[in-house]
């Protein structure tokens, strides 16, 4: 009988990974950049040179080597596609209530500038 696989609607929690909340938060951030950095049809070369960062510091993030990087750098590049970065702290509301870390991205990802 095959085994039943509950998932979750985070995969590093649902592979055991340590501080799961904190791999979705990078990993949504580096969505959000990759998707502009696309949008922008940036190649790697000039992503990089946008960011003033090496070519390999950009492969890194399309890897998604996201223990490579610190949520300041993340902030610092959405900052460099002209993101606006917000920190929400707030209480925890009952007991059950877990201390998380989340990300929550607009729809648009590029600023209007007509």
């Amino acid at each position: 009988m095959a085994e039943k696989i509950v998932v979750t609607k985070n995969i590093y929690a649902d592979l055991d990974f340590e501080n799961p909340d904190e791999w979705m938060a990078k990993t949504q951030l580096a969505v959000h950049i990759l998707r502009i950095i696309k949008e922008l049809g940036l190649a790697r070369r000039e992503t990089a040179h946008r960011l003033g960062v090496s070519e390999l510091r950009v492969e890194d993030l399309e890897e998604a080597r996201l223990d490579a990087f610190t949520y300041e750098e993340l902030f610092d590049w959405l900052n460099a596609f002209e993101q606006r970065v917000e920190i929400l702290i707030r209480p925890t509301t009952n007991k059950s209530d877990k201390v998380a870390v989340t990300v929550n991205t607009g729809a648009s990802t590029l600023p209007d500038h007509s």
